[in-house]
């Protein structure tokens, strides 16, 4: 893992003893769903769903996927994420993730493939789709709603075996600002932070089991 992106990583892990307890029950739901899937033995997958799959659920999607390097999961689970139409991945939030040391590469077009690198191998590919693209499970996941409005417009993800309202305020308000590369570090900062918490959490239980 580039070293930039490890120091990021620790410095989100010393902030996690100030999570709100009401966020981190909810971490603590998603890492149980993956524990329970696994003990049965079953593949279970992470589905990060917003309403343009462009900004909160894939910092979330990718964010995890980082956590996961980080503190070295021995188990198995795929981590996704969709939307409830399809727009674009938002440049700005590439550019956040660019900010703590993650390196992407893009393709030209309206809805551009990002390739986001968290080291020389370990290479990410995210562009926007709605959650129920062939690329995402349709099956075995659990939807985790990244954005009350997503929430509120899809009452039921088909094919969902949890559904988790894990909600963050959209960095888009500050889209165009002085504020702008404020929020989207502010917003990175916090999803990485819930991330580190939930993958540290599943190392606990499992060293634990």
């Amino acid at each position: 893992m580039f070293s930039k992106i490890q120091s990021f990583l620790r410095k989100a892990e010393k902030a996690m003893a100030a999570l709100p307890a009401s966020r981190v029950v909810l971490l603590e739901q998603i890492a149980d769903y993956i524990l329970k899937s696994n003990a049965n033995q079953v593949e279970s997958n992470i589905v990060f769903i917003c309403t343009h799959n462009s900004r909160r659920s894939h910092l979330a999607h990718i964010l995890l996927h980082s956590a996961v390097h980080y503190h070295k999961i021995p188990i198995k689970f795929g981590i996704f994420s969709g939307g409830t139409e399809t727009t674009a991945f938002n440049w700005r939030a590439a550019e956040a993730l660019k900010s703590f040391g993650f390196e992407y590469t893009v393709t030209e077009g309206e809805n551009p493939t990002y390739r986001i690198s968290i080291d020389e191998k370990n290479e990410l590919e995210v562009f926007s789709k709605v959650y129920n693209d062939p690329n995402n499970p349709s099956s075995n996941f659990a939807a985790i709603m990244t954005c009350s409005e997503a929430d509120q417009a899809c009452p039921m993800v088909i094919g969902a075996e949890k559904r988790i309202a894990l909600t963050y305020e959209d960095p888009k308000d500050a889209d165009g600002t002085a504020e702008e590369k404020e929020v989207y570090a502010r917003r990175t900062f916090q999803i990485a932070t819930e991330m580190v918490y939930l993958t540290n959490y599943l190392n606990s239980r499992i060293q634990r089991n």
